[in-house]
């Protein structure tokens, strides 16, 4: 994979070999499988992956291909579903029969003619389908989800953006593919400020958990959920709780202690709210990083640029906050 990021070589499916004359996947290739799955989490994953069975050809003293063929699909069938039960939660399930398979005869040595024109005409037939995937956007690894409202992009430009932004990355967190949509645009007023922006920011990744299924793991920046994450703002959090608990107390019991709980009351309080501050600043100093390395103003001005006349306008934006 290291070396794919470094060639900047884009995914687009997967082929998996397997012997056909074995009827069924061992618990190797089932478990290969939902690792590829798991490395390449999307929702049309089954539909980027080709099956090709090698070795299909009949044993002229017993089963022919053909009949081979049915017993195969009828264990096959069973044991993909064991697999989409165990990834639904990532990608789409489908049936057995809607993946993509190809056979081909493999021989040790060649004895015919027939047996060349069959495997030329498979070959033909894999290669074909092969072309058709290329046509398909790039299979990623995470995702890096960008929410943008109130956004400036450039101090001379007359407006401010909403945004929604989606980068794709692959295992080594090479970008491979980024999305943009322009949702709307505001005439930016003489009182607008760089803290009425909001930038909320949410990466996802893929892992298999304990059980064996697929689990998506999301890493969202947003809201009160995240206050609590660092030793101040812990420590602010249980200040504030014993100094609640203490003006209960001193209320009840003992009233000359209720200035010193309201002391601590207002420091705990304090400690929450820089904490949280210092958070958010260091969330915005990671996605303007982000977003300078990887030119992202650039990108969606050239955007903005594009589709300019396509924009919704918000006209009532200045009213709304002198309101």
């Amino acid at each position: 994979m290291q070396l794919i990021s470094k060639e900047n070589i884009k995914i687009k499916g997967l082929l998996f070999l397997s012997n056909f004359q074995n009827e069924r996947f061992d618990a190797s290739e089932q478990t290969s499988l939902i690792e590829y799955n798991a490395l390449f989490p999307m929702k049309d994953f089954w539909k980027r992956i080709i099956f090709i069975f090698t070795h299909y050809y009949g044993d002229p003293d017993g089963d022919s291909k053909e009949e081979i063929q049915e017993r195969s699909h009828m264990c096959l069938t069973k044991i993909m579903k064991n697999i989409m039960e165990k990834v639904n939660k990532v990608s789409k399930p489908v049936d057995y029969k809607e993946i993509n398979r190809k056979y081909i005869n493999i021989y040790s040595k060649v004895k015919n003619n027939k047996q060349i024109e069959n495997n030329d005409s498979i070959r033909i037939q894999i290669i074909e389908t092969i072309l058709e995937y290329t046509k398909l956007s790039p299979m990623f690894s995470k995702l890096q989800i960008f929410h943008f409202e109130k956004y400036e992009i450039d101090l001379n430009d007359e407006y401010l953006y909403d945004c929604d932004l989606t980068i794709y990355l692959d295992s080594n967190d090479y970008v491979i593919n980024q999305d943009f949509t322009i949702l709307k645009r505001y005439p930016k007023n003489k009182d607008y400020s760089k803290n009425d922006q909001i930038i909320i920011y949410n990466s996802q990744k893929c892992e298999i958990d304990s059980d064996g299924n697929l689990i998506n793991i999301s890493n969202k920046k947003e809201g009160l959920n995240d206050i609590f994450q660092d030793s101040k703002s812990k420590i602010g959090g249980a200040i504030t709780i014993c100094s609640i608990l203490g003006l209960i107390c001193s209320g009840l019991f003992f009233y000359p202690t209720i200035p010193i709980c309201l002391a601590t009351l207002f420091g705990g309080i304090f400690m929450i709210k820089k904490s949280a501050t210092d958070q958010e600043k260091i969330e915005k100093d990671k996605i303007m990083e982000i977003m300078e390395n990887q030119k992202i103003n650039e990108e969606i001005k050239t955007q903005i640029s594009l589709k300019g006349s396509e924009i919704l306008i918000d006209n009532d934006f200045n009213n709304n906050e002198k309101s």
